[in-house]
């Protein structure tokens, strides 16, 4: 049987560094951003897309789905209830890491009607 090199799960080996002088710089300042915050090197790369987005330095507190706001933590939130309110969806969440609470907010826009029935209950076909 062959065997598997870098694809396991338990993996933690690093990407190589890229040969181009910018590409390896900034990704070891990702490196160097997720090692000092505690955080994913997965996380630091959206925090630094974000922030060249926006032509700023990255900064450790960001809105990012699912990663706390206050310690970075990320796939430790504890999600409560959906609720819908002003037009959009908030779930309650408790970080598991450093205690914080708060809710994820999500805009709700029109999609489509389905299963229309009449007043008799027979199905109603869309006409588009």
């Amino acid at each position: 049987m062959a065997r598997q090199i870098g694809n396991s799960r338990n993996d933690t080996r690093q990407p190589r560094l890229p040969k181009d002088p910018a590409k390896r710089e900034r990704e070891m300042a990702i490196r160097e951003f997720a090692k000092n915050n505690g955080i994913s090197i997965r996380v630091a790369k959206v925090m630094f897309e974000e922030a060249e987005e926006e032509n700023t330095k990255p900064q450790f507190k960001k809105n990012i789905e699912g990663i706390c706001p206050v310690c970075g933590a990320e796939g430790n939130l504890e999600f409560g209830s959906a609720e819908i309110d002003e037009g959009g969806v908030k779930y309650p969440w408790d970080c598991e890491d450093c205690g914080a609470s708060g809710e994820e907010w999500y805009d709700m826009t029109f999609s489509e009607h389905c299963n229309v029935t009449d007043k008799d209950g027979k199905e109603y076909a869309n006409k588009t």
